[in-house]
């Protein structure tokens, strides 16, 4: 089953999306002096990148490339916004944390859309299913560092 038009846009937009959060975690992992804040940074800059090739591999049989993808206008306010921020402190990080759960909110809503154009290749179906199920545990995530006190206390 080849891709239709719709869903190779909204694919490519979930891509981007991917790239955005990507960028964002490098930088929030290289900046929070906390230590659980950037190993998960990392590791979901690491997970996003993996979804990212996965995209790049899927949309490439298709006959695109994700060459010279900058990602989305949203995703570069962010990425201006993190390297404008030297170190974070607590209320900093707190907001870099509310707002990369916005961005997987915003990825969600993007696989929504793309659900809603109908059956889509096995391959694709797989890959956003894997995404979805990565997104629920990075917002799970998300919330609980964001609701802990300072000194590593949860509210």
């Amino acid at each position: 089953m080849k891709f239709t038009h719709e869903q190779l846009l909204q694919t490519q937009n979930i891509a981007a999306q991917c790239a955005d959060t990507v960028d964002v975690c490098k930088k929030a992992s290289e900046k929070t002096a906390n230590e659980d804040l950037r190993s998960f940074f990392s590791a979901m800059a690491d997970e996003r990148n993996n979804f990212l090739i996965g995209f790049e591999v899927l949309l490439k049989d298709e006959g695109e490339t994700l060459e010279n993808f900058i990602g989305t206008g949203v995703g570069m306010l962010h990425k201006l916004w993190v390297a404008m921020k030297e170190p974070f402190s607590e209320q900093r990080e707190r907001r870099l944390l509310k707002e990369t759960l916005r961005s997987e909110k915003i990825i969600d809503e993007s696989i929504e859309k793309l659900e809603e154009l109908g059956d889509m290749p096995a391959e694709l179906e797989n890959l956003i299913e894997t995404l979805k199920e990565s997104n629920a545990q990075a917002k799970l995530q998300l919330v609980l560092f964001a609701n802990e006190k300072p000194g590593g206390t949860r509210f």
